[in-house]
């Protein structure tokens, strides 16, 4: 029988994902939404991401990158592709022939765009990306003019949307935030002034959805929010999410020591007294930093128990005390809640000193994804899908 689960996997709730995405219509309308899903879907897995929001009514995705973009129409992903940030020329043949939507940053590329749709007959719809204190990618907001006329006038573009993304909507103070919103609404009155028209008008990320009502405008583009993961500290107001992943893997090995053995490269963690040592095979290959040597945990059969020695590449191993009773076998919990435990993204956040964003997105794709829904196994994408 072929184990088409693995060893080590991420379950996906997709009832999970489509709450939180009508949580986040209800709360924006009547704007409508684009779902991010750039980053595999922050490791949720990009192509089911896409596919609950079109159960959910959502049309729109964003992606970062040319391959993202390709890898949704590949499987059949059928609305609009918006891929953010600037582009080079030599992609633009294949943003036409896989019929995906771009960011216009600069004239140059513009114009490229243009000659190329052109001589096939097309006119393309694009989104010009604007600097409003981020410092990335597009014209600063008092420079921006220039290029939106250009693209307006290039007989083969259609100017579909604008966008600027915000620096701190996320932080406790949205003081900036609101500073960029002005300079945005300025270069909007600019742009009415100039006689320009543009369907679409966006720059509410997660924070902004959460914390700046007033910039939702036509479109807003949650990310972190719409895998049940808030940005910033909850706050009495804030829809009520549900947590979408678990991470979960398989005892490889268990062992009985005495004292004075030694776990791990270094053997930097040496056993007090007689001990169950377990072996779990993941590591920092598969995301679990190697921060967690000697002071991470996991949750196994309902109880929290420490890793120690050195994270490996691909095993970790969990001093689970004497007569732990654990087998090869037992699932172990290592993002999510088992019993009364739980270690959150925000726990292991905090401990890395970094953000949730990274967490998700560290969980590659050797790990498998489980996708459930109705609390059933809906799907399984593994890294070879064929054997």
């Amino acid at each position: 029988m072929i184990d088409k689960l693995g060893v080590k996997w991420v379950e996906i709730d997709l009832d999970a994902l489509a709450h939180n995405f009508r949580e986040i219509k209800k709360r924006v309308a009547p704007a409508k939404v684009m779902a991010v899903v750039k980053a595999d879907a922050y490791g949720h897995g990009a192509v089911e991401v896409a596919r609950t929001a079109a159960r959910c009514g959502i049309r729109s995705v964003g992606v970062s990158c040319l391959e993202e973009a390709i890898e949704l129409r590949r499987n059949f992903i059928k609305g609009e592709i918006l891929i953010f940030g600037a582009l080079p020329v030599s992609q633009i043949c294949d943003l036409l022939n896989y019929d995906l939507m771009p960011s216009v940053c600069t004239e140059a590329f513009a114009e490229a765009l243009s000659d190329e749709a052109g001589k096939r007959g097309k006119a393309i719809p694009v989104h010009v990306c604007v600097d409003t204190g981020m410092g990335r990618v597009g014209p600063y907001y008092t420079k921006a003019l220039p290029l939106l006329q250009r693209v307006a006038a290039l007989s083969h573009l259609k100017l579909a949307g604008l966008y600027s993304h915000f620096a701190t909507a996320d932080s406790e103070s949205t003081t900036f935030a609101r500073i960029q919103e002005k300079r945005f609404n300025l270069l909007l009155k600019q742009i009415v002034r100039a006689g320009i028209t543009i369907p679409i008008i966006h720059i509410a990320n997660s924070g902004g959805v959460l914390n700046l009502a007033e910039s939702y405008f036509k479109l807003v583009r949650p990310g972190l929010i719409t895998y049940g993961i808030y940005p910033c500290q909850k706050r009495k107001g804030y829809p009520i999410l549900r947590n979408v992943l678990t991470f979960k893997s398989r005892v490889s090995f268990v062992q009985s020591v005495g004292k004075g053995f030694t776990v791990g490269y270094g053997c930097r963690y040496v056993t007090k007294g007689e001990t169950d040592i377990v072996t779990l095979p993941i590591g920092y290959a598969d995301g679990f930093s190697r921060h967690f040597s000697n002071r991470g945990a996991v949750i196994i059969n309902g109880r929290r128990m420490p890793v120690v020695g050195s994270v490996c590449m691909d095993m970790i191993m969990v001093d689970a005390g004497k007569h732990s009773g654990i087998r090869e076998g037992d699932v172990a919990v290592i993002i999510g809640r088992q019993g009364k435990e739980e270690i959150s993204v925000y726990d292991i956040a905090r401990s890395l000193r970094t953000i949730p964003y990274e967490v998700i997105c560290m969980i590659n794709r050797r790990v498998t994804r489980l996708y459930i829904k109705g609390r059933k196994s809906f799907a399984v994408k593994r890294m070879i899908t064929e054997f």
